[in-house]
């Protein structure tokens, strides 16, 4: 299996804000986001059909709802190839 890293950009923050489904989906799961380098903020994948992973991964999640909020935001990052630290609670 290749995983292919994720050059994409378009699902960024643009001029500093985010749009309104990220906004909200950050602040009910009490989210910061902080970057180095570049600065630039991906967006989070909120729902499994935006990961671009193989279909036998995909698979995987199919007893799933939605990717934990700690997956959404840092996958994005892991799949660009970037090194990434999540702190989330646990045992929710």
């Amino acid at each position: 299996m290749n995983l292919q890293k994720d050059k994409e950009t378009k699902k960024t923050k643009a001029n500093g804000e985010w749009d309104a489904e990220v906004k909200a989906y950050l602040e009910k799961h009490d989210i910061t986001i902080t970057t180095t380098g570049d600065g630039v903020c991906k967006r989070p994948i909120m729902r499994f059909a935006e990961l671009k992973v193989p279909e036998e991964l995909q698979k995987a999640f199919c007893n799933f709802e939605e990717p934990s909020p700690i997956q959404a935001c840092t996958w994005p990052y892991a799949l660009a190839g970037l090194d990434v630290v999540g702190i989330a609670e646990t045992g929710r």
